[in-house]
């Protein structure tokens, strides 16, 4: 049973979310050869499941970058690391452990090493600090896949989709925008496929998580869509419309009010417009409609902001 403001809005996020995906989405072009990786670090949401308890998340006091290994430099490729540490009461990293890494395993040693120098201000409850877990998210990229500018909605630097993907992501979005999910999730079927088997770019992963997303909310798989959209947000940089990106965070503030986490729906609001964040009118309306049944706790939440990652010398790049 749908729970919170999953039943008023889904048509009318679903008409503007299933357009917006489409936007921007091209193939490459290249102007001329890479010559380096370069890295990419950011904070990622807490789970639903470790909001619950903390009155404050911890924050990491500066963003390190790993460094790139000389074999990434030699081959070009490109890739992602989430990794989740553990942070005690004083701050300090006591464990890390790889998420989900892309290629699997290539980068996870030089993360791991960087994870583990972060410091953070940590988590409180109740006033006290406490021991608890964040999220990390590590992208290596090279500007192969740059075009020159984007027109659309709040357009970022163009990073095109890789020509032998190209044809799949389109097909995977004329589905979408029908409204045909049975057709929406073969196409997908096809793009995890290509995903697992180490065949995307990091721009690709990006579309191609963010799509996920969406997929997964609207077949009201909210713990999966929840899980996809940590993925897209951690590679928010590398979509070049921030639209797409404010319907990720959308997406996601609907499926915690699926599960019934109304508190998160409500504080991640907060913090999402905090950075930036575009809501709908629809969508607004519902949150306070939440807020006014007395949901949200006041929380400051980890978001990701588009706008942040889009510019240069940001404080993670």
């Amino acid at each position: 049973m749908r729970t919170g403001i999953i039943t008023t809005i889904v048509a009318a996020i679903f008409a503007l979310s299933s357009t917006v995906f489409a936007q921007g989405i091209q193939s490459r072009s290249i102007a001329g050869a890479p010559d380096r990786i370069s890295v990419f670090a950011t904070g990622l949401a807490l789970k639903a499941d470790s909001l619950t308890d903390l009155g404050t998340p911890p924050e990491p006091t500066s963003y390190l970058r790993p460094t790139v290994p000389g074999i990434a430099h030699e081959t070009m490729k490109e890739g992602f690391v989430h990794v989740e540490v553990m942070v005690s009461e004083t701050g300090q990293v006591t464990d890390a452990t790889v998420v989900q890494s892309y290629p699997s395993g290539f980068y996870d040693d030089t993360v791991l090493s960087t994870a583990r120098s972060y410091n953070f201000t940590p988590a409180t409850k109740d006033g006290a600090p406490i021991a608890s877990s964040y999220d990390l998210g590590f992208t290596f990229f090279s500007d192969l896949y740059e075009n020159d500018s984007n027109e659309s909605q709040r357009g970022g630097a163009v990073r095109g989709i890789s020509q032998s993907n190209y044809r799949t992501f389109a097909q995977t979005l004329e589905a979408l925008q029908s409204g045909d999910l049975k057709a929406t999730g073969k196409r997908l079927e096809q793009l995890t496929k290509r995903h697992d088997a180490g065949r995307m770019s990091v721009t690709d992963a990006a579309r191609y998580f963010t799509i996920l997303t969406h997929y997964e909310r609207l077949t009201e798989h909210f713990i999966a869509a929840i899980v996809a959209s940590n993925k897209a947000l951690m590679l928010a940089k590398f979509v070049d419309n921030g639209a797409v990106i404010d319907a990720v965070h959308i997406d996601r503030m609907i499926s915690y009010s699926g599960v019934g986490q109304n508190d998160n729906a409500v504080d991640y609001y907060d913090s999402w417009r905090a950075s930036g964040g575009r809501p709908t009118r629809d969508f607004a309306k519902q949150i306070e409609s939440l807020r006014a049944k007395g949901w949200g706790k006041g929380r400051p939440l980890t978001v990701v902001s588009y706008d942040e990652t889009q510019k240069s010398g940001c404080r993670t790049c």
